[in-house]
């Protein structure tokens, strides 16, 4: 079980992930370039002390709440969130990690492409950015 946390920032997604898999303090952007889409993160603190949890919930607005039981599968360095959310609605999220860029991110999004085919996921299933539009 996770709940992701909301909170309003000037660009991207700031989150507060609370679960039995990992907690954690991040703040990402999604951009999609040429049908690509890449994310950048930049803060990733797992296991934030709950002076930093505290902190975050005193200076930022929350913006939203999504609770959702999640599983994570690895093949090498492709994971894959199988998510479920409270409201019965079933997610999945394919990701090519790269983090000693070893691909193009034209090879990556690739990766995600044959997985995606594999899985029997069709372009018009896909939810561009994440399920929290906040």
């Amino acid at each position: 079980m996770q709940t992701d946390h909301y909170f309003e920032t000037s660009k991207g997604k700031l989150k507060l992930r609370q679960g039995i898999i990992e907690n954690l303090i991040t703040h990402y952007e999604r951009i999609t370039e040429h049908g690509i889409e890449r994310t950048f993160v930049y803060q990733y603190d797992l296991n934030p002390p709950q002076q930093q949890i505290d902190e975050l919930f005193r200076t930022r607005k929350k913006i939203g709440e999504i609770r959702k039981q999640r599983k994570i599968y690895l093949a090498g360095h492709i994971k894959f969130h199988i998510d479920q959310l409270t409201d019965g609605m079933e997610f999945i999220e394919i990701e090519a990690i790269d983090r000693e860029n070893l691909f193009t991110k034209e090879e990556l999004a690739e990766q995600c492409r044959v997985m995606q085919v594999q899985l029997g996921i069709l372009d018009s299933d896909l939810v561009k950015t994440g399920y929290f539009e906040g």
